[in-house]
């Protein structure tokens, strides 16, 4: 009478809580129901909030709303873009389908012999074991041959993928423009792996795992079929039972996928330090920072990939027990059930061990795909960063190759985009035009600024560090177009950069550059910059390249001349066949850059660009290489728009009109225009330049 006494007051003491509960649940929910709409949005939490712990805008609410439907539809699009390997994958998938029921078969004869094995007839015992003996034997056979028809198949398919892809992928990075190699999502770790790890895992998804799916299923189908021929009672309850191995073999994949992503982030930091190492190598021994940057690796690798990696396999470990723990849960409740249906004479042994075994060995087929549920993670995660970004169009888009989607794929490869066979006269304007660098919105490089440049004049561009000079060139080369930020506030005060309507105009020949054919524009610019790249080939080979229809040997070597590098490239050991090496490591400073001024020139090009071309030269480099700019601006003649950001003076000097720049902070303007002697008599801001240059 006590304990019912006391549970009594104690099942009234729970409803008063529930009651109490009940009462704070309506209170919250009116609470909620009276926040502010905008309150209740800011709320939402995306993926990278749950990761960082830092509040969203609705824009990345949004945003991550779009990844999920993207990954979805990226799946699909990978059977899509496997379109041209779909015969080999009917016939792959085929082998898959008579490969899946030899095991649930072999239940049959395995059975057939244990019945065989209680005979105590010796002749006859003897003769029966050898029949199905024989039937094992040409079971495996058969067995074999699929299996390796299957595999060699898919492994056809794996690799005209991957091959394609690979490919396309490369397209696809070539076609972006600079603000997307900005992006810390497009490192060079990051764009490596996708090249080389991602792509063979995409192919997964349409060759070995593929294979295993259609050979378990129809390994299990069988398994059911047998079971039901011999037993249905045992079929109802295997039926019930097997399907746990599934689940499992679900929860595996789900939770691999989440913990894969996490890998991948960290893999490409690693990646990333391991490329700025390389590139940085001087650096790095001139400063003795070998201690420093090992020590970072370690630390990332123990304390981010190393805890990730743990994870992941503590989770497969745990993931496969349960998977195994399940299969002999499942044994064990057969072989009951199939006891106790014997002892009432409902099924008979020999019956029995067909129905258990065909089901048995159709579940182990799920066992052998949850093998790949690992990788199916892996390629899930990998799928977003290949198929995901073939036709991302940027919004500088040179469209060097014919407009090919990817519902248009084939092994025909793609075509080359033909230009216009006219040329631009050269001239140039800037229209109160407005930029700042996307990667920094609240530094604003223009504003406003006018700029006139005839066609075949030579322009000087003077200013201090930062008026904006090398920006110039760089929006006349279209790697960023004009556009300015304001900044605006947003929810609780926070502020956020977006875009301005009105940016004023870059006009090459009268025409919006904007408008114009971007791969046209700039195939008709040469441009040479402060550190110009050359590329692990022969000194030909980089001269060649400043014209991509191709060239003539008689066209490289008079671009060579005009840029003074013919006579030190006849010097070399092999002329020009000389390999320049790793980024024209094995040429000096000087000779790179001769080489960049003859790539430069070899396609004759309307408007040259030169960007402090001789700023990072010794000395001696520095007036050999300024000797030959000197005379690509004498030898012009009214023919070629020559645009030049230089601090020396001779070059300077000899242009019709130096333009000098001034940022204030707000912007840069153009405060002085003129020639040489006009701005040393009138100017003030030239003036003081030239004077500081002398000292």
């Amino acid at each position: 009478k006590r304990r019912a006494g006391e549970r009594r007051r104690s099942e009234a003491n729970l409803d008063v809580v529930a009651a109490e509960s009940d009462l704070e649940t309506i209170f919250d929910n009116k609470k909620t129901e009276e926040k502010d709409e905008n309150e209740v949005v800011e709320e939402e939490k995306g993926f990278w909030e749950k990761v960082k712990g830092e509040k969203q805008s609705p824009e990345d609410i949004e945003k991550a709303k779009l990844d999920k439907i993207q990954a979805k539809e990226n799946k699909r699009r990978v059977w899509k873009y496997s379109k041209p390997e779909l015969p080999l994958i009917v016939v792959g998938s085929c082998a898959s389908l008579i490969k899946g029921t030899f095991f649930p078969l072999l239940a049959i004869f395995f059975s057939e012999l244990l019945v065989v094995l209680f005979e105590s007839d010796t002749e006859v015992l003897r003769k029966d074991a050898l029949k199905w003996s024989l039937v094992f034997y040409g079971l495996g056979i058969a067995s074999g041959f699929f299996d390796f028809f299957q595999r060699a198949i898919y492994e056809l398919i794996g690799e005209r993928i991957t091959t394609r892809l690979r490919s396309d992928t490369f397209r696809s990075m070539l076609r972006q423009d600079v603000t997307w190699f900005e992006h810390e999502d497009n490192a060079i770790g990051s764009l490596s792996s996708r090249l080389s790890t991602d792509v063979k895992l995409v192919r997964l998804v349409a060759s070995q795992s593929l294979a295993a799916s259609i050979e378990s299923m129809s390994s299990l189908t069988t398994g059911i079929i047998i079971c039901l021929i011999y037993s249905w009672e045992m079929f109802l309850i295997m039926i019930a039972i097997v399907p746990l191995l599934g689940i499992t073999e679900g929860l595996q994949w789900m939770m691999l996928q989440g913990s894969e992503g996490d890998m991948r982030k960290e893999l490409t930091k690693n990646t990333d330090i391991l490329h700025e190492t390389v590139n940085g190598i001087r650096e790095v021994q001139s400063f003795a920072l070998e201690s420093f940057i090992a020590k970072e690796v370690k630390t990332s690798l123990f304390d981010t990939i190393a805890p990730a990696s743990l994870k992941q396999a503590a989770l497969k470990g745990f993931m496969m027990g349960m998977i195994q723990f399940v299969q002999f849960g499942v044994y064990a409740l057969a072989f009951w059930f199939g006891g106790e249906m014997i002892e009432s004479g409902r099924i008979d042994f020999e019956d029995f061990n067909k129905s258990l075994w065909a089901m048995a060995f159709a579940a182990s087929g799920l066992g052998q795909a949850a093998i790949f549920a690992g990788d199916a993670a892996k390629a899930s995660a990998a799928v977003k960063s290949t198929i995901g970004n073939l036709d991302l169009v940027s919004d500088i888009d040179s469209k060097p190759w014919e407009n090919k989607g990817l519902a248009e794929v084939s092994t025909g490869g793609v075509i080359e985009r033909e230009l216009p066979k006219s040329i631009l006269s050269g001239s140039v304007d800037l229209v109160d035009l407005n930029f700042a660098y996307p990667t920094r919105k609240g530094a604003k490089v223009f504003d406003e600024i006018g700029l006139s440049i005839p066609s075949g004049k030579v322009v000087a561009l003077v200013g201090s560090s930062g008026s904006g000079k090398s920006t110039v060139i760089q929006l006349l080369e279209r790697f960023y177009d004009p556009i300015s930020y304001k900044e605006e506030v947003g929810i609780k005060g926070t502020t956020t950069s977006v875009k301005t309507e009105h940016n004023g105009h870059l006009l090459v020949d009268g025409e919006k550059l904007i408008d114009s054919d971007c791969r046209f524009v700039r195939k008709n610019m040469g441009l040479v910059g402060q550190e110009p790249v050359l590329f692990n080939d022969t000194v030909y080979n980089n001269i060649a390249l400043g014209k991509s229809e191709g060239c003539t040997r008689a066209e490289v070597e008079e671009a060579a001349r005009r840029a003074n590098a013919y006579d030190f490239i006849m010097k070399l050991e092999d002329g020009f066949e000389t390999m320049v090496g790793n980024a024209g490591g094995m040429v000096s400073g000087g000779q790179k850059q001769r080489i960049a001024i003859a790539r430069a020139l070899v396609s004759n090009p309307k408007v040259l660009l030169l960007d402090e071309a001789t700023s990072a030269l010794d000395n001696e480099s520095e007036k050999i290489v300024q000797a030959s700019l000197d005379n690509l601006v004498k030898e012009s003649g009214g023919e070629r728009t020559t645009i030049i950001i230089a601090h020396r003076l001779s070059t300077i000097k000899e242009a019709d009109v130096i333009c000098v720049l001034e940022n204030k902070g707000g912007g840069s303007k153009v405060v002085e225009r003129g020639t040489h002697d006009e701005l040393m008599s009138s100017g003030q801001k030239y003036k003081a330049l030239v004077q500081a240059y002398v000292k």
